[in-house]
């Protein structure tokens, strides 16, 4: 629609190897006249303009231009223009306008994944993303120093090492203690940030030491990856993968995927997402625990975790 009648270019602020780990490596869904982190004055020229949040939001368009070059763009562009129109709290971030884009979601029968298919009106499961990888599993196993089967674990989340969405260190270590009893031929790799705590008893330490593109070799080639809901689950999934992910403050069937092993143990009976300002940072009903967890990630239990490996994993691991 818009790669063959224009120029495409692509902003953000994510690193550079980041963006082209993702829209340099999938020609299927990219253009190969895409550019990445366009100069101020690209912008400013453009004939379209599309911020993406929540939902795409046209931020400026020259509708005489795109009429004449693509009246199917025309069409797209009047969709997402109509949308914000009548849902004008929505569009914003990072405010409570997330928890109103997402009840409007729900309500039409949509989830964290197929939500912005609702001010276009393009099935966005008609077109399943994979992402690509450019190093092979012999050059990523050969780099880590690591033959043998492999899980990868995370802790941390949007850039902080605690929060409502975080697993303790000690509920960590006790799960992988009891891992290496039972699977003493697989290798425990951790990834994550530099800023992310160690978990004792990994058997490699990856975290700030990664490309974007060893980041995805990494996650394609373990058997499973180990996370609280974050953005190493989303890279995994478009990977081709599986994760055991532990839910506790946001809403699982919202933002869980499918072929995952979704585990939640929720005390206090419901998702508290954008509940309050810091609900990331604090549980907005009991606060966090001496352990520095939420009572719901508290109540995901090292044995609930080994028991999914076992039954969704034990013939990968043995």
């Amino acid at each position: 629609m818009v790669a063959d009648c224009a120029d495409v270019f692509v902003y953000s602020e994510l690193p550079r190897d980041c963006l082209e780990g993702v829209f340099g490596c999938n020609p299927d869904f990219f253009p190969e006249n895409i550019s990445l982190s366009p100069s101020k004055a690209d912008v400013k020229r453009a004939d379209l303009v599309i911020t993406l949040c929540n939902y795409p939001n046209v931020t400026y368009a020259c509708k005489k231009r795109i009429e004449r070059k693509s009246p199917c763009l025309s069409k797209y562009v009047k969709n997402l223009q109509d949308f914000a129109a009548k849902y004008t709290c929505i569009t914003r971030e990072g405010t409570y306008a997330d928890s109103v884009a997402m009840n409007l979601a729900r309500v039409c029968g949509r989830n964290r994944f197929t939500m912005a298919e609702l001010p276009s009106g393009i099935p966005i499961d008609s077109q399943p993303f994979t992402l690509n990888c450019k190093i092979s599993e012999k050059e990523i196993r050969a780099k880590i120093d690591c033959e043998l089967p492999y899980v990868t674990v995370q802790r941390g989340c949007q850039d902080s090492p605690t929060g409502t969405r975080c697993w303790s260190l000690g509920q960590y270590e006790d799960f992988i203690a009891k891992f290496k009893e039972d699977f003493p031929r697989v290798k425990l790799v951790q990834l994550g940030a530099g800023n992310c705590a160690e978990i004792k008893g990994v058997d490699v330490d990856l975290r700030g030491k990664t490309s974007f593109e060893e980041l995805k070799a990494v996650l394609k080639f373990s058997v499973f990856h180990l996370d609280g809901e974050c953005g190493m689950v989303h890279l995994k999934h478009v990977l081709g993968g599986r994760s055991i992910v532990l839910f506790g403050s946001t809403s699982r069937k919202f933002k869980g995927y499918a072929e995952n092993i979704n585990i939640l143990s929720r005390p206090c009976g419901g998702s508290c997402e954008w509940f309050s300002k810091d609900w990331q940072d604090n549980c907005p009903f009991s606060g966090l625990e001496d352990t520095g967890e939420s009572a719901c990630m508290k109540a995901i239990t090292p044995a609930m975790v080994l028991e999914a490996c076992h039954k969704n994993f034990g013939q990968y691991l043995c």
